[in-house]
């Protein structure tokens, strides 16, 4: 049977289609990412998800020895979630695909100990002996060379539902503690647009929050907005907006109208 054919099949019918907004459909590359293909628009093509599987079947019959290409296909036929309907093969494809992936993996790493130098091999008693004079020299590990107590491995082997539920109650916090939070919240970026603790707007504040809720502010009504004077008519814009829409002015040319002094920031 001629594989490649089959594979160069699915894909062209995948470019030259376009399906129904209601049929689940996913991305392929054509060329695999693993074998160097890119994200072009010529090396992606858009299959169904038994079109995907298929393909991807495919090409580890057309490259069996790729052990990417057996990891990739055995992802897909495992991996669900709440947004795809991926395609379900049966349980003999999936210990097939499983297997398979597995098998190539190991071969992999036998043929390429480079990658993974020890393997199979054991510290020689010299390195031993410098790794553990470093780490005791080491200060961020000030457990090591030591072991926990009795009681402590038993309090620490008790999760914090069980403390819970046996009447464990986390303690007040000090001042000190409450200063040091309320100190690290007021320096977050987004402290203000959260709101002040403990604080109220004012009744024309409140208003104005209304009005942009609604959509009913009017850009006369942002005092924030930098005003532009024409200073060959002496005519005053409410914002860079509106000066822009009136004499019929791009953002480049208002800049560069300011920048020479025929109009001016207010």
């Amino acid at each position: 049977m001629d594989y490649t054919k089959i594979y160069n099949d699915i894909c062209t019918r995948g470019q030259s289609r376009k399906l129904p907004k209601d049929i689940y459909s996913e991305k392929h590359h054509i060329i695999p990412k693993c074998m160097g293909g890119l994200d072009d628009l010529d090396n992606i093509t858009i299959l169904t998800a038994r079109e995907h599987f298929i393909a991807h079947s495919l090409l580890c019959k057309i490259y069996p020895t790729n052990y990417k290409l057996a990891h990739a296909l055995y992802t897909m036929s495992h991996q669900q979630n709440g947004y795809q309907t991926r395609y379900i093969p049966s349980a003999r494809q999936y210990a097939y695909i499983r297997e398979n992936s597995i098998k190539l993996m190991k071969q992999y790493w036998k043929t390429n100990p480079r990658k993974n130098a020890m393997r199979g091999k054991k510290l020689s008693e010299e390195r031993k002996r410098k790794l553990s004079e470093y780490n005791k020299k080491n200060p961020t590990r000030p457990m090591l060379g030591k072991s926990h107590t009795e009681e402590s491995k038993k309090k620490m082997s008790i999760s914090w539902q069980e403390k819970i539920k046996n009447g464990w109650t986390p303690g007040p916090r000090s001042q000190e503690t409450k200063d040091k939070i309320s100190k690290r919240l007021k320096g977050r970026s987004n402290y203000w647009l959260k709101g002040k603790p403990g604080k109220k707007h004012t009744e024309e504040t409140k208003k104005k929050l209304s009005k942009m809720r609604h959509g009913t502010q009017t850009r006369g009504d942002n005092h924030a907005a930098i005003k532009i004077k024409d200073l060959s008519t002496d005519i005053i814009y409410s914002c860079k907006q509106d000066a822009k829409e009136a004499l019929n002015l791009t953002q480049y040319m208002l800049a560069k109208y300011i920048k020479e002094g025929k109009f001016k920031e207010i």
